[in-house]
């Protein structure tokens, strides 16, 4: 049995790797336990005084995407405090990391199994990785496929369609890959896929973002110049500052991001004859 831990991705981060890894391990292998302890009940009866009851082995695996050198802890006890002195009641084990970028994409072909499609799969990262996985042979492609259930099959096609949004290929494109995947023609994937520009998709979503953050700065600053606005004519129109608390006024409008409330008290001043009813109204009583 074993277990897997994909780390997450974190971009230009100093690190990809996260060092709480054996520990999250441990929670996993556990759960794994208490489950097969649960089954084994469930099936064969209480075992409460069979002391021939044992756990089966787990074996943890981490399979690691990142490009950068695995730099983490392997062993949990390196994780806990004073495990030197007090490592005979400290549980601990080692997991193996299987690093993507390790394997060449020949090496990965050569194994014929779906993980190692898989793992060819998950290391696109540009579009001549793309160019070069549509030169490979395809009949090679779809032999490893050619018998595999069904739920392998959901698994690469969801793979594949993740791949497709996080290298922005259209929807139809993504749903003509899928649809390939799932008709066992893997190798026929990106046949009728226009050649991508990574580096182009990425700078167009960079302009987008910043258009995006601009249009956001420019409503916050027409927001701000009607509140200013319309705390002048509110600071008119309630001249009596014995009577009327301005700077509460001025606290509501702050806090308040409706600017359609905002401009609906101003209008409502032209022809108010109740001026302390319109002035509840602002500071919610």
């Amino acid at each position: 049995m074993y277990d897997t831990y994909n780390t997450k991705r974190k971009g230009d981060h100093k690190s990809d790797v996260d060092y709480n890894v054996a520990m999250q391990l441990l929670k996993y292998m556990a759960c794994i336990w208490a489950e097969y302890e649960k089954t084994f009940l469930s099936e064969r009866g209480k075992i409460s005084k069979n002391k021939s009851f044992k756990y089966p082995p787990i074996i943890p695996v981490v399979y690691y995407e990142g490009k950068k050198e695995w730099t983490a802890d392997m062993y949990l006890r390196d994780r806990i405090m004073f495990s030197d002195i007090l490592r005979p009641y400290i549980p601990d084990f080692k997991y193996i990391v299987v690093r993507n970028h390790d394997f060449s994409d020949e090496e990965l072909l050569a194994r014929e199994d779906e993980m190692s499609l898989l793992m060819l799969i998950n290391k696109f990262q540009t579009a001549d990785d793309i160019t070069n996985f549509r030169d490979i042979e395809k009949d090679k492609i779809d032999s490893i496929i050619h018998n595999s259930s069904d739920q392998v099959i959901d698994i690469i096609a969801a793979v594949v369609r993740s791949l497709c949004t996080k290298i922005h290929i259209s929807a139809e494109e993504t749903d003509d890959a899928v649809q390939k995947v799932r008709e066992h023609k893997l190798g026929y994937l990106f046949e009728n896929m226009e050649k991508i520009d990574i580096q182009q998709l990425r700078k167009e979503a960079e302009e987008w973002r910043k258009l995006g953050e601009e249009e956001r700065q420019k409503a916050k600053e027409e927001q701000q110049k009607i509140k200013r606005m319309s705390m002048t004519i509110l600071k008119a129109f309630f001249d009596d500052p014995a009577e009327y608390d301005m700077e509460l006024i001025k606290s509501v409008i702050d806090s308040t991001d409706d600017t359609n409330r905002i401009v609906s008290w101003t209008d409502a001043t032209e022809n108010c004859s109740d001026k302390t009813a319109l002035y509840n109204e602002i500071i919610g009583k």
